[in-house]
């Protein structure tokens, strides 16, 4: 039988123990706080600049630009509206992108003062920006 069993239980006075965990609860609470801002810093903010810098990116786009889709199609923008971009891919081949699946920019290098068009001429403005910097690939 269960009788009387509330009565053998000890009560739990708030004694020493209790300003000992009190203690120990403000340098978890402080660690806690540090560990997010180190997240804070590491993780999103790089992020938001990466997003940030695309973002420019699409909205200064021009019509003749060579530029890579976010599913690697290489094409030259021959039509520009508020969400889509026209792209020619291959002579006679034109596709119809969202704005926003567009990449990177492709910059053509004039080495001799003549660009033939090859992939050797064309540079992307991602390719001085080491991985992890704003802007770069991760």
């Amino acid at each position: 039988m269960m009788s009387g069993w509330p009565l053998r239980c000890r009560k739990v006075s708030a004694g020493p123990d209790s300003t000992l965990h009190r203690d120990l609860r403000v340098p978890q609470l402080i660690l806690t706080i540090l560990l997010i801002a180190l997240g804070w810093f590491l993780l999103i903010r790089p992020q938001q600049a990466r997003v940030r810098a695309q973002r420019a990116m699409v909205e200064t786009l021009e019509v003749g630009d060579q530029v890579i889709t976010a599913g690697g199609i290489h094409g030259r923008i021959t039509a520009l509206s508020s969400e889509t971009v026209q792209l020619l891919v291959a002579p006679g081949t034109e596709l119809k992108v969202a704005r926003a699946a567009i990449m990177r920019r492709l910059e053509i290098e004039d080495t001799d003062g003549v660009a033939d068009g090859t992939e050797d001429d064309v540079r992307s403005e991602n390719d001085d920006v080491a991985p992890g910097d704003a802007g770069g690939e991760a």
